[in-house]
């Protein structure tokens, strides 16, 4: 939606305004020394989604709870809904 790649959204709308600096995307689409999925043909899964995971250090991790549980992140309403 907004043209840009799912890293670089993550890290401009949600880490570098909430001072999470040890956070990392990892596109393990891309590591050619990780796993791949497959289906029950043994076909590889589509990269349609995210496949990947985030690094974070124990700090930015508690960083990250207290913004979401503050409703900082979204909005109280989109927390319960």
């Amino acid at each position: 939606m907004t043209g840009e790649n799912y890293k670089d959204y993550v890290d401009k709308y949600l880490f570098e305004p909430y001072k999470i600096s040890s956070a990392e995307i990892t596109p393990i689409e891309k590591d050619k020394n990780i796993t791949k999925g497959f289906n029950n043909k043994l076909v590889d899964d589509k990269p349609d989604f995210l496949v990947g995971g985030v690094v974070i250090t124990t700090t930015d991790l508690l960083k990250f709870l207290n913004q979401l549980h503050s409703y900082t992140i979204i909005s109280q309403k989109s927390y319960t809904s």
